[in-house]
């Protein structure tokens, strides 16, 4: 009976396209694992109506530690494409961490922000100070601050040995160094600030469609008012289950701890 597959290759054929499948197989694995790829294989699937599919390979890279700002920005297109605006701002955010200055990120963050149920109050809320440093936030990155803050330190020291040494003028000198004296704190200090809000978990967004804000940590406590998706948070203190989160600077109260993720 005749041998259904095709006729057997000789051996030498047959040991040349094992060896060929061999050495191509772990490369073939690197290629389909690379994030490169991923990315640009979660892009074409956005890119073709599957908003759904491109979301769940864009958040495979996230969950494996993949930190860049166009993973972030396209997983919050994702998002705001299926309506939920929780995520979606999540995402813009923490894209804004890493790269503050992208016009096209703020305007889809700004999208975000107003087809929330609670739009822009939240944002609006706050001291001029308050406001002032959330612009400032949304500009700056923390490795931006640091780096700043850095070259004024070094600036500071090559003035400092300049003057030892005799060879900057006195009057400009001196100028030079009360200039450097002011900013180098306030530098160091917004650095340190922006750093400790990002890797302390003091900034996050709610996640749940709507949630209760009560004067207490339990569900036995006073309602105080209703927030939704989206709404963005400070983490002011942890008990239990439950975070007890600010709006701006007028509204607080305490929230479940799973219904809001952190930057």
């Amino acid at each position: 009976r005749r041998r259904r597959g095709g006729r057997r290759l000789p051996l030498g054929v047959g040991l040349l396209a094992l060896a060929l499948a061999a050495s191509a197989g772990p490369a073939a694995a690197r290629a389909a694992g690379d994030p490169a790829q991923r990315m640009a294989d979660a892009a074409a699937r956005y890119e073709a109506g599957d908003i759904a599919g491109a979301a769940s390979g864009w958040e495979s890279l996230a969950r494996e530690g993949l930190s860049d700002s166009r993973l972030w920005y396209n997983l919050g297109n994702a998002y705001y494409q299926q309506g939920d605006m929780g995520r979606a701002v999540l995402s813009y955010r923490r894209a804004q961490r890493l790269a503050p200055r992208d016009v096209e990120l703020r305007d889809n963050l700004a999208l975000a922000r107003a087809r929330r149920a609670d739009g822009d109050q939240v944002m609006a809320a706050g001291s001029g100070a308050t406001r002032a440093w959330r612009w400032l936030r949304g500009r700056v990155s923390p490795g931006e601050f640091a780096v700043s803050g850095l070259v004024l330190l070094w600036l500071a020291a090559l003035a400092a040995i300049a003057g030892i040494l005799r060879l900057v003028g006195g009057p400009r000198l001196r100028w030079g160094l009360v200039v450097l004296v002011l900013f180098l704190p306030l530098l160091s200090i917004a650095a340190w600030t922006a750093e400790w809000q990002d890797w302390n978990g003091r900034e996050a967004v709610l996640l749940a469609p709507a949630v209760a804000v009560t004067s207490g940590p339990g569900a036995d406590f006073l309602t105080l008012f209703e927030i939704h998706a989206g709404a963005e948070l400070r983490v002011e203190e942890e008990r239990g289950d439950w975070l007890r989160v600010s709006l701006g600077e007028a509204l607080e109260g305490w929230i479940p701890r799973g219904s809001c993720q952190t930057l």
